[in-house]
């Protein structure tokens, strides 16, 4: 190993570092309002639990990782019978975007022979519980365009949205 060795770092347009943090922007308020509307569904389960009970709940969500913060809101979601129509609508929007999410947000970034930035990225369980290591696919080449991340903050956008309406601001 060389000490001091300089690494270049990839330099991305204007254009292309926006459109990354557009997508971060989307999927960290995601994130928030997901966090937020676990909270309110805790708090309104019908069921009756003891408040230390409700704090170490709560503490849980806060603590949790993005994924399993989404998974505990669709537990929650799927116990609260009045919100069942909603979950299916939303869970394969989810899903799709959990992996884009993972990949863009914990991925190394390099100018990808497709021209477009490209994306390394290896989940955690593969390098844990796999025989090899498996990068996660999220396209063939790993590639996103501005108009892949413009689609993708979209698609987070309109999750934040569809969760703030239905659960925090409902009509």
């Amino acid at each position: 190993m060389i000490v001091g060795e300089f690494v270049r770092r990839e330099e991305f347009s204007e254009a292309e570092y926006g459109a990354l943090g557009k997508f971060l922007v989307a999927v960290t308020s995601l994130d928030d309002v997901v966090g937020r509307a676990s909270m309110k569904l805790l708090r309104t389960s019908g069921t009756s639990i003891s408040l230390e009970t409700l704090d170490e709940k709560s503490a849980e969500i806060v603590r949790c990782s993005g994924n399993t913060r989404l998974r505990i809101f669709e537990e929650l979601m799927s116990q609260h019978k009045h919100e069942t129509n909603f979950l299916p609508r939303i869970k394969p929007q989810i899903d799709n975007l959990l992996d884009w999410r993972n990949a863009l947000c914990h991925g190394r970034y390099s100018r990808g022979s497709c021209g477009s930035i490209r994306v390394e990225f290896f989940d955690k369980k593969s390098v844990k519980y796999a025989k090899s290591v498996t990068k996660t696919q999220v396209n063939p080449d790993n590639c996103f365009s501005t108009d892949d991340l413009a689609a993708l903050s979209d698609l987070a956008n309109q999750l934040s949205f569809a969760i703030q309406n239905q659960l925090l601001n409902p009509p």
